[in-house]
């Protein structure tokens, strides 16, 4: 077991080595891209990444606070869920409703 500063080393550690891996890959404007802070332009719509001690994940959180217009980013998502999967080439986790560490609603697209 780490200790609280060796950890947050790690983690640091982690997202510098990522960050440089991923600094070649354009965008899929060609455009180079932070893709540890990628911003989707879709307000309430976020990618992200999270590395903890025995865990790693990546997911599309939808975060809007009304649920029929989550529930609606949420299907168009699920529209395109087949050619998703065939892209990733892996079974990712699909929540209409789940929430964060906080409590707070959200509909999550994640693999771990």
């Amino acid at each position: 077991m780490y200790s609280k500063e060796e950890a947050s080393k790690l983690r640091q550690q982690f997202w510098i080595t990522f960050g440089k891996y991923m600094k070649p890959v354009p965008s899929a404007e060609g455009l180079p891209i932070n893709w540890v802070n990628y911003k989707t332009g879709v307000k309430n719509v976020f990618f992200r990444m999270n590395a903890e001690q025995k865990q790693a994940s990546i997911s599309i959180d939808i975060t809007h606070g009304d649920l029929a217009t989550r529930k609606l980013f949420f299907e168009q998502f699920v529209a395109f869920k087949k050619i998703f999967s065939d892209v990733v080439n892996e079974d990712w986790n699909w929540e209409l409703n789940a929430v964060n560490e906080y409590g707070v609603p959200l509909s999550q697209i994640s693999t771990t």
